[in-house]
């Protein structure tokens, strides 16, 4: 059943919560809810249904489109809120002030939200710093099948509005959580070798020993993509049994973090479409 429209006509706690929402990760921490907007980051939202919506915001003052309408029918959002159009383009992170926004409850940070498969392909990235790059790696492990994607240590943060905006939908499609501790990285390692038995851990580095295509990929992998700027923590490159590099011609000496890990991404789906179902571990 549609909720009953609750109408927003000042700044009050309903904006103020949406507000500092969108600008405070540590508001969002304590919220534990983030918001969303933008047509493909909202259509993924709804087919999720994995996801809680608090609240639906819009404003009645413009014309909605079937989309939008279609949206406040069928999404099971807690709320709607009716804004005026003041406050909704005040609110809007876009250009074009967006029809509808979302306030989502943020799911637990724990990587048991991360199936383990016999054929494992799981995606760590190692305290990314840009919201854009992380938005980019979100996208990608969704486009080439990661089961999930684990965010270590002192890192951007997952919802923040340019890493939900360079995701565009895909973080609702992917498991994807953050690790804060070295030593809950290591548990949660420890419990991944015994569920995924032959696992290889590879980390990716401009200074590899091994070139990318022969990394075995075809084994259940831990994927390891470094720091933009520092790479791979030595904590973690020590942890890996591959450190692959890409082979470059040009006088650029690394790529950018998301373009690299979008390549890595790419050589895995090689591997393992032009072998299907075959998992093999091989020593280095």
């Amino acid at each position: 059943m549609r909720p009953k429209p609750l109408k927003v006509q000042s700044e009050n706690q309903w904006f103020q919560r949406a507000e500092v929402l969108q600008r405070n990760r540590k508001k969002r921490n304590q919220h534990r809810q983030f918001l969303v907007e933008g047509v493909h980051s909202l259509n993924a939202l709804v087919a999720n249904n994995a996801w809680a919506i608090e609240a639906l915001l819009y404003t009645p003052d413009r014309r909605l489109s079937d989309w939008a309408s279609a949206i406040l029918e069928t999404a099971p959002a807690r709320h709607h809120l009716e804004l005026s159009a003041q406050l909704m383009d005040k609110l809007s992170d876009k250009d074009e002030p967006s029809e509808l926004i979302a306030i989502v409850d943020m799911p637990t940070d724990d990587p048991a939200r991360i199936p383990i498969k016999r054929d494992a392909f799981i995606v760590l990235a190692d305290r990314p710093q840009n919201p854009g790059n992380l938005g980019t790696l979100i996208r990608s492990c969704e486009a080439f099948g990661a089961h999930g994607l684990i965010v270590t240590g002192h890192a951007c943060d997952l919802y923040d509005p340019p890493t939900l905006r360079a995701a565009t939908g895909a973080l609702f499609g992917l498991a994807t959580t953050h690790i804060f501790s070295q030593d809950d990285l290591n548990t949660w390692l420890e419990q991944l070798r015994q569920q995924a038995p032959g696992l290889q851990m590879i980390g990716t580095s401009a200074h590899g020993e091994t070139r990318l295509a022969h990394c075995p990929f075809t084994a259940p992998t831990l994927l390891v993509i470094g720091n933009e700027v520092v790479g791979l923590s030595r904590r973690i490159r020590e942890l890996c049994d591959w450190v692959g590099s890409i082979p470059m011609s040009g006088q650029i000496p690394s790529l950018n973090m998301a373009s690299a890990a979008t390549v890595c991404l790419y050589e895995v789906q090689r591997q393992r479409m032009e072998i299907p179902g075959v998992i093999q571990a091989t020593d280095p």
